[in-house]
């Protein structure tokens, strides 16, 4: 089949084979390999240029699909499964879905983590690194240990610090 600006598909009646052949100006641009010619006879490839080295996609019977090289998508992504990566590359946020009052915000610098729409945390790296805990709302902070659940106990609602309590009667409660 002859296309419009040179290209050329090749059906597998005129190369012999079962495989599907796209050509520019003669040269062989995209390959589908459904026959079997890989070593995995259950897989569907296409390659660049010819058979042999990565496949550019794979679909493996009852394995799945893999993708060997950058995926961009302008909508949106969804799977029901789980979704397994070296890295996940985030420009600004991670919301939570169904919550969109929850989320881990990546501000230059700085990480920050809203659950509820109440900022819990905030983590900055700056000439001074600073870990903060709340944004002046009332939002107590406990450190846990391996004796006691309240090892150090900050009470958001009265500005309290208690030491081995999570109810301190006074400014420091020890």
């Amino acid at each position: 089949i002859n296309l419009h600006g040179g290209g050329i598909i090749e059906a597998p009646s005129v190369n012999g084979g079962e495989d599907l052949i796209f050509k520019a100006a003669g040269q062989v641009d995209f390959l589908i390999d459904s026959n079997g010619n890989s070593a995995d006879d259950q897989a569907f490839k296409i390659y660049k240029h010819s058979i042999g080295g990565t496949p550019l996609f794979e679909v493996h019977e009852g394995q799945g699909t893999t993708i060997n090289s950058n995926v961009t998508a302008s909508g949106n992504i969804s799977s029901s499964g789980d979704i397994i990566a070296d890295n996940i590359l985030v420009d600004t946020k991670i919301i939570h879905n169904g919550d969109t009052d929850t989320s881990i915000d990546f501000s230059g610098d700085q990480v920050i983590f809203t659950v509820g729409n109440e900022t819990l945390l905030t983590l900055t790296e700056s000439t001074q690194d600073i870990v903060t805990i709340g944004d002046g709302g009332d939002v107590d902070f406990k450190v846990r240990t391996l004796n006691t659940d309240n090892g150090l106990f900050v009470r958001g609602s009265d500005d309290r610090v208690g030491i081995g309590t999570s109810s301190p009667s006074a400014q420091l409660h020890v």
